[in-house]
C-alpha cells in the first residue's frame, strides 16, 4: 500500500506559540454550530447550541452558511464562539462574521467544487488549541469515488493575536494513504495531544504527539480493528477520563480498546458486534462507565456497561424510536449523531430534522438515563451531524511517571438540575458534571441547606427563586459554580371546591387529547394546560362544558403533568405520555 508521512517547516511549532496552557476556563466547545444544507437566497439558517446557559440556548446567528456533513465551531477559552467552519473556509464569527481563509482542501471532492465549498463528512475537522490565541485544526480530503474514502490528513494553523484571524499554515499534509478516522487524547501531563489515526486496510493505527517543538515523526502500532468495508469511514471517540477509545463502524459493530495516556498505546480490544446496520455513532457517558450507540437503522438506542462482567451481553435498549416524522421537511427523527455536552448531558441529532433528543442522566444505567425525544426544536432543519470534540478539560494524571510538568487539576464547577417528577415540582434533582478530579463537594441550595453529597436530591419548601452553589474542591484548588433556579409549585392542588371530575386520554396520546368535564361550571371556566418535565407549560385552553377535543400534534412524544384549573388555582393534575 502506498503510503507517506510528510515532515515540514510547519511542523516545527516554536516554544512561544505553544504556550503551555493552564486547566483554566477551556470552554472551547462550548457553542455547537449548524444550518440548514441548501437554504434559500437570504434565510438566515445557521444558529449555534449554546451551553453557556442552562438549559442550553440557541441561538440563532446573522448567517446564511451552506453546510453538508462536516459542522465546525471552536469558542475561545471563555466559551465565546469564535470560529466555524464547513470544511473548505472559515470564518470568524461576528456581525458580519468575517472570512479568515478560503480555497481549503481543494483536492477533496466537495471542496473543489465551488458549487458546494463544504465537506461531507461527519467528524471531518477537529481542532486543537496551540494557546489562548492559536489553534490547530485537523481534517481530510474526502474522495468518495474510490474505495479509499479517507485520501489525505492535513492541517490548517490560524492566529487570532491581533483580535482578527490569520491564516499561517494552510493545506499541510501530515499523511496520505487510505484511512478509517482519527481522534486526540491529552497526554498524561497534561499539555501535550496524542493524535491517533486509523489505517483502512491494515491492522494499524498511526499516532503523533503534538508538543510545543511540533508534532513527532510518527510512530505505529499493529493491533486488530475490525475492517471497515465500503467506501465509508468510521466514528472515533475517547472517553471523558482519555482511558479508552472507542471506535464505530457502520456495517461491523462496536470496537473498545484500553488507552495508555503516557505511551499513546492501545490494548485490550473489545468487540462488540452488530452487523449489517447503518450507524455509525457513538459517545462514552461523563462517568466513562457506559456507551451509547443506535441500532437497527437508527431506530434503538442501546447503552453498554463497560464495566460489566460479559460486556456485548450488558446491552441495553433505552429508548426506541416514536415514529415522529418532522413535518416540515418529511424526514424521520431518528437517533443520528451525538455528542457530550460540557453540560453532563448526551445530545443527539433528530436525524435531517428540526429536532434534537436528550438523554438527561447518562451516567446511570438503562432507562433511568431517561431519553427525552425532540427535547429541543431548531429554528432550522439541520444534517444529523455534530463536530468532534477532544476532551479540552482533561488535565494530567497527578503523580504518575509521565506528570512531569507539574500542571495541577484545579476543579473547575459543573452542574445541571431537573425536576424528574413534574408532580413534584418543589424537588430538584441536582447533578454533578464538574472537571479536572474534584474530591470534595459542598452545595448550598438558596434556602439556608447545604449539602456534601456528589450529586444530592433538594426539596424546598416552599415557590420562588433561589440561588444554588457549588463549590468543587482537591489539594490543588477549588472552584465556584452559583445558578438562579426557578422553583414553582405548578402542581399543588388547592382545598378549593372541587369541580366535576375530569376525564383526561386517551393515555398514552398522539395528535388528540379528549377532556371531558361532565357537567357545567358556572361562571369562570376552568383552565387546562400541560406541563413538560422541567415545569414548563406547552399547552394552555379554556375548557368548555362536556366535551373538549384538543389537537396537540405539535408537542413531541414524552411524559407532561396535566392540569385543570378553576379561578387561577389548580384543582386537579395528573400524569400522561405523548406517544407521536
Amino acid at each position: 500500500m502506498a503510503f507517506a508521512f510528510y515532515s515540514m517547516k510547519y511542523f516545527l511549532i516554536l516554544w512561544s506559540i505553544l504556550i503551555p496552557t493552564l486547566l483554566n476556563s477551556q470552554k472551547n466547545d462550548y457553542n455547537w454550530f449548524a444550518g440548514e444544507y441548501d437554504p434559500p437566497p437570504g434565510i438566515l439558517n445557521n444558529f449555534v447550541i449554546n451551553f453557556n446557559n442552562y438549559p442550553v440556548e440557541i441561538k440563532q446567528l446573522s448567517t446564511n452558511y451552506y453546510l453538508n456533513l462536516t459542522h465546525h465551531s471552536v469558542s475561545d477559552q471563555d466559551g465565546k464562539l469564535l470560529y466555524y467552519s464547513g470544511g473548505c473556509n472559515i470564518w470568524q464569527y461576528g456581525v458580519p462574521p468575517t472570512l479568515i481563509a478560503d480555497n481549503l482542501n481543494n483536492d477533496d471532492y466537495l471542496c473543489g467544487n465551488p458549487q458546494y465549498e463544504v465537506m461531507n463528512l461527519q467528524h471531518g475537522l477537529f481542532s486543537l488549541p496551540l494557546n489562548n490565541n492559536r489553534f490547530m485544526i485537523f481534517g481530510y480530503t474526502v474522495m468518495p469515488q474510490t474505495n479509499c474514502y479517507l485520501k489525505r490528513f492535513i492541517y490548517h494553523i490560524i492566529d487570532f493575536s491581533s483580535g482578527v484571524g490569520q491564516i499561517e499554515v494552510q493545506d499541510s499534509v501530515i499523511a496520505n494513504g487510505c484511512f478509517n478516522g482519527s481522534a486526540a487524547n491529552r497526554h498524561a501531563n497534561g499539555r501535550d495531544w496524542w493524535i491517533l489515526l486509523s489505517d483502512k486496510n491494515e491492522h494499524r493505527f498511526y499516532r503523533w504527539l503534538l508538543t510545543p517543538e511540533g508534532l513527532s515523526q510518527p510512530d505505529t502500532q499493529v493491533i486488530f480493528q475490525v475492517p471497515l468495508p465500503g467506501k465509508s469511514h468510521s466514528w472515533y471517540e475517547f472517553s471523558p477520563d482519555g482511558q479508552r477509545l472507542a471506535t464505530r463502524y457502520q456495517d461491523t459493530g462496536t470496537v473498545v480498546y484500553d488507552f495508555d495516556r503516557c505511551t499513546g498505546l492501545l490494548s485490550n480490544c473489545q468487540v462488540l458486534p452488530k452487523p449489517s446496520e447503518i450507524s455509525a455513532y457513538i459517545v462514552f457517558s461523563p462517568n466513562n462507565r457506559y456507551i451509547y450507540t443506535c441500532a437497527k437503522n437508527l431506530t434503538n438506542l442501546i447503552q453498554y456497561d463497560l464495566l460489566a462482567s460479559d460486556v456485548e451481553n450488558s446491552e441495553q435498549i433505552i429508548s426506541i424510536y416514536d415514529g415522529f416524522i418532522d413535518t416540515s421537511t418529511l424526514n424521520y427523527t431518528t437517533f443520528d449523531a451525538m455528542g457530550r455536552g460540557p453540560d453532563g448531558k448526551i445530545y443527539i441529532f433528530g436525524g435531517s430534522s428540526f429536532y434534537m433528543h436528550i438523554i438527561d442522566f447518562p451516567d446511570r444505567s438503562g432507562v433511568l438515563s431517561h431519553l427525552r425525544q425532540r427535547a429541543i426544536t431548531f429554528p432550522s432543519y439541520t444534517f444529523g451531524a455534530n463536530a468532534y470534540y477532544p476532551n479540552y478539560r482533561l488535565g494530567p494524571i497527578d503523580g504518575s511517571s509521565c506528570d512531569s510538568l507539574g500542571i495541577d487539576n484545579i476543579p473547575m464547577a459543573m452542574y445541571h438540575y431537573d425536576i424528574e417528577d413534574t408532580l413534584v415540582p418543589l424537588s430538584i434533582t441536582f447533578t454533578d458534571a464538574s472537571y479536572y478530579e474534584p474530591t470534595n463537594w459542598y452545595w448550598t441550595f438558596g434556602d439556608g441547606s447545604s449539602s456534601t453529597e456528589v450529586s444530592p436530591v433538594h426539596t424546598y419548601l416552599g415557590p420562588g427563586t433561589y440561588t444554588a452553589c457549588l463549590v468543587v474542591s482537591n489539594q490543588y484548588g477549588a472552584d465556584t459554580l452559583c445558578r438562579d433556579i426557578l422553583v414553582d409549585d405548578i402542581s399543588g392542588v388547592s382545598n378549593l371546591p372541587a369541580l366535576p371530575q375530569v376525564r383526561v386520554g386517551p393515555n398514552p396520546f398522539n395528535d388528540v387529547l379528549q377532556v371531558q368535564l361532565p357537567a357545567i361550571v358556572s361562571g369562570v371556566q376552568p383552565q387546562f394546560r400541560l406541563l413538560d418535565l422541567f415545569g414548563r407549560e406547552v399547552f394552555r385552553t379554556t375548557l368548555r362544558d362536556f366535551d373538549n377535543v384538543l389537537s396537540v400534534k405539535e408537542l413531541p412524544a414524552g411524559m407532561y403533568v396535566w392540569q385543570v384549573a378553576w379561578q387561577g388555582k389548580v384543582t386537579q393534575a395528573g400524569k400522561i405520555v405523548g406517544m407521536k
